[in-house]
């Protein structure tokens, strides 16, 4: 990786990114929709969606915004698009394929691609991007406030909007007081829910009802909006570290303890690492979070990278 540390990795459908301590960004796997964003806008057709089957460095100059800087801080892979935010100007880059508007460009047909990384305006959020997370059809984005921010299109309250079901440039979610104090500090998004962790400590759903990974003990309606999980599912602790799943989600409260909730498909014990309230034919329920003990971690400490 140029003589440089890995420092991050974000894994799409059928794509990897990885980003190194010199703020450089490498990419492999499929290109189908540009979503590697190594190549030339005039380079021939037939090379423009050729797969990657090394890890390739993406050009820097990619990332020149006219400022000399053009180091990246994260990354962040969809189901077929990139997300990448520099490291000292909190800009925000997307590319890839951009249905449903997911890339917040304006666009959202079917055949609109974004073929190299294309940076969103200065005016999109109004100050810098910290976090930033993407699925299969949308991308999150957090700013340095506590906001927000989302694009892209569902049909299952993933957006956090309520009704509205698409937007093809990021909109805002809610105030800062929906999220307690200090607003939003994380967020991560799947293709059946998306996770939000504030700086208080509180965790916040939406999506599809059925996931199972909502942490609430319903299946009868979408979250069309964030809604808080009772703080007692963590015993009144902290959370300072979520992801989201597929049908699963994980948090990390502050003195570690790991809890897991969500579905498994029948016959498949590999994502919650405990055992489960009950079952259906669709597999197991963990509809609540519940803590992970430690004896079925291998390594009893839960590494917060900084956090």
């Amino acid at each position: 990786m140029g003589g440089s540390r890995a420092t991050m990795v974000a894994c799409g459908s059928d794509h990897t990114l990885l980003l190194t301590a010199s703020g450089h960004m490498w990419g492999c796997g499929s290109n189908r929709y540009f979503q590697i964003g190594v190549q030339n806008r005039d380079d021939p057709p037939e090379l423009l969606n050729k797969n990657i089957p090394d890890f390739t460095m993406m050009p820097s100059t990619r990332f020149d915004c006219g400022d000399g800087d053009t180091q990246i801080g994260l990354i962040a892979a969809g189901f077929d698009h990139s997300v990448a935010v520099g490291r000292t100007n909190g800009l925000m880059w997307t590319w890839g394929r951009g249905i449903g508007g997911k890339l917040g460009h304006g666009y959202g047909g079917s055949k609109y691609y974004a073929l190299v990384p294309t940076a969103l305006p200065q005016e999109t959020f109004g100050e810098a991007v910290v976090s930033a997370s993407a699925s299969e059809d949308i991308t999150m984005a957090v700013t340095g406030s506590g906001a927000l921010w989302v694009c892209g299109y569902s049909l299952l309250g993933r957006l956090g909007l309520g009704e509205v079901q698409r937007c093809v440039t990021f909109q805002r979610v809610g105030t800062a007081a929906d999220f307690g104090d200090g607003g939003v500090r994380s967020v991560t998004c799947s293709r059946m829910h998306s996770l939000v962790v504030s700086y208080d400590g509180s965790v916040r759903v939406c999506g599809r009802h059925d996931s199972c990974s909502l942490g609430r003990n319903t299946e009868y309606d979408n979250y069309m909006v964030p809604t808080l999980i009772e703080p007692t599912c963590f015993n009144d602790e902290a959370v300072v570290l979520g992801s989201a799943g597929g049908s699963r989600s994980v948090a990390v409260t502050a003195s570690r303890r790991l809890y897991t909730w969500g579905a498994e498909a029948p016959k498949k014990f590999c994502g919650l690492a405990h055992t489960h309230e009950g079952g259906s034919g669709r597999g197991l329920m963990q509809w609540s979070p519940r803590q992970v003990l430690l004896t079925n971690i291998p390594s009893q400490r839960i590494d917060l990278f900084g956090l």
